[in-house]
């Protein structure tokens, strides 16, 4: 089910198949999973060749150059800021679960007050990942936070949004979704597709950045690559803050990538205390974006 390799620059990795997915995830930074596809398939995540093995000064300072992407699945804390970008270079304990899982957990960062893990559940014969991202505090914090995923995918591929049927006026009166647009974000820009059924977001080469977040009931959102469709799902509580002008997932691309982003409710947690977040991967085969569409939609 799981065995130590040699991956990406990293001496020391671990590798997840249950048949169906295949996920390598290295012990030597992190957490961070580098490697997520179908077993015998492509990486649908991105990889960064120039950095691999590679691990930068500990200073926190997103303009100081130092801290590095290396592709693949990360636990962010949100809102964003500075503690953020804080090179997490140090080496992850891997602890085994009961029913298979393994938990990845990051060393205490003390300047922040609080510790990164992430479970992985990778059932045997199931055509799923189970993961749950966790932020636990290390004393009374004074800031209200909230776990935050980021799947980074490979160049070439489009995000797909499903959304709610559309209504009839005057019977659906009140809204029944949002969005939220970065400062950099032309609305006309043509990587962006606000459909009636599902919005799309392309991921194209040389292209500025772009960022938009919403409000997402459906609780399943894509990624079409390579023949394949990544879908992860997303939790929403209706009574709860969540960042960013109240969004649970964002998703940005640039020249280089596309980011699928899933964000949990915020808290103010006391020592002890913990936050999760979890998700479910899958990937399936789709010929194409209106199978992939299609797929969304089952």
């Amino acid at each position: 089910m799981h065995r130590e390799i040699a991956f990406g620059g990293w001496d020391r990795c671990l590798e997840i198949d249950n048949g169906s997915i295949r996920l390598i995830a290295t012990l030597e930074v992190g957490p961070r999973i580098l490697f997520c596809g179908p077993s015998q398939g492509p990486n649908l995540f991105k990889e960064y060749p120039g950095q691999n093995g590679k691990r930068v000064p500990d200073e926190p300072h997103p303009q100081s150059g130092n801290w590095l992407i290396w592709g693949g699945h990360r636990l962010w804390v949100a809102p964003e800021a500075d503690y953020c970008y804080l090179p997490d270079n140090r080496p992850v304990r891997c602890e085994i679960l009961p029913k298979g899982g393994l938990r990845l957990v990051a060393p205490d960062e003390t300047a922040s007050g609080w510790r990164r893990e992430i479970d992985i559940f990778a059932v045997a014969g199931a055509a799923r990942v189970d993961i749950i991202h966790r932020l636990v505090a290390l004393r009374d914090l004074e800031l209200d936070i909230a776990p935050w995923a980021l799947s980074v995918m490979d160049a070439g591929g489009t995000a797909l949004i499903p959304q709610p049927p559309l209504g009839v006026h005057p019977i659906d009166l009140l809204p029944n979704r949002n969005l939220v647009v970065w400062p950099y974000v032309d609305l006309k820009d043509n990587r962006l597709d606000l459909g009636p059924s599902c919005w799309t977001l392309r991921q194209e080469a040389g292209r500025q950045p772009i960022k938009i977040g919403l409000r997402h009931l459906a609780q399943r959102l894509g990624y079409w690559n390579h023949g394949f469709l990544f879908t992860t799902t997303v939790d929403f509580d209706p009574d709860a803050s969540y960042p960013d002008f109240g969004v649970n997932c964002e998703f940005f691309t640039n020249g280089d990538m596309l980011e699928v982003e899933i964000l949990g409710p915020l808290r103010r947690m006391e020592a002890g205390e913990s936050a999760e977040l979890r998700a479910t991967w899958e990937i399936v085969p789709a010929a194409g974006l209106d199978a992939a569409k299609a797929l969304m939609g089952r």
